[in-house]
């Protein structure tokens, strides 16, 4: 069976660092996902099935400075995302429902936030809106003020884009005709790789400090539309069949 979905999520971070969690709190963040699905089992009669996905979604962050200096930094990274899956699924009287587990693989292909802080606020700033790039320079980009962040440009010259992890979750099976479901999805999504390199003052702030040294954590509610292509290709074969 293979078609669209769409989904909604909330995501954070999660970082190695412990006094990194102590200085700074981490707030959920929500974002999106659309994308294409695709389940393969043997036969109908086996309850083991192979499932792959391939989407775009958007995760993120909202890291707030605990203490008496404010800093917020709102941050959203845009994905490409591709689990694979080994599902199981069974029947409980009328109701279909399934659990799901593997690994899948992240790249990330944009990244912008917000920062605000009163650092910024006193150095005449104040909130700025920025991207993150990843080119690798030979010599440092000139500064237009004494803060880098002033440009709108945050350098992350090692960053992780490929990253791996592990997915699973659980859902229901909705039919709607012969050949056709609805899918009901709950997914936790646990990136593994961090997507960069240890705290640094990329933003030239002395009150904040960034830290790539963490890893996604994702939980996702989401709709497929499934459709069986084999029995679409019965379909066609009938239909282009001559009689005889």
């Amino acid at each position: 069976m293979t078609g669209p979905k769409v989904g909604l999520n909330l995501s954070t971070m999660h970082f190695d660092e412990k006094q990194y969690t102590r200085d700074y709190e981490t707030v959920w963040r929500p974002g999106f996902s659309g994308g294409w699905v695709f389940n393969y089992s043997a036969s109908k009669s086996t309850v083991w099935s192979f499932h792959g996905e391939l989407y775009y979604s958007t995760k993120g962050r909202t890291i707030q400075k605990r203490g008496l200096d404010y800093v917020k930094n709102v941050t959203r990274f845009h994905n490409i995302d591709m689990p694979a899956m080994f599902r199981g699924t069974f029947q409980l009287g009328s109701l279909k429902w399934y659990l799901n587990a593997g690994p899948a693989l992240s790249y990330w292909v944009y990244g912008n936030g917000q920062i605000s802080s009163s650092e910024l606020d006193e150095g005449k700033v104040g909130t700025v809106n920025y991207h993150y790039d990843f080119t690798k320079y030979d010599t440092p980009r000139p500064e237009e003020r004494d803060y880098p962040i002033a440009n709108g440009i945050i350098e992350v010259p090692n960053a992780n884009r490929l990253q791996v992890g592990l997915s699973f979750g659980g859902g229901f099976e909705f039919p709607v005709l012969e050949d056709q479901i609805v899918q009901l999805d709950f997914r936790y999504n646990m990136g593994h790789t961090n997507i960069g390199e240890k705290e640094d003052n990329f933003f030239g702030l002395n009150k904040y400090k960034e830290n790539f040294e963490g890893s996604n954590r994702n939980i996702e509610i989401s709709l497929a539309f499934l459709l069986d292509y084999n029995t679409q290709l019965r379909k066609k074969g009938r239909s282009t069949s001559k009689v005889k």
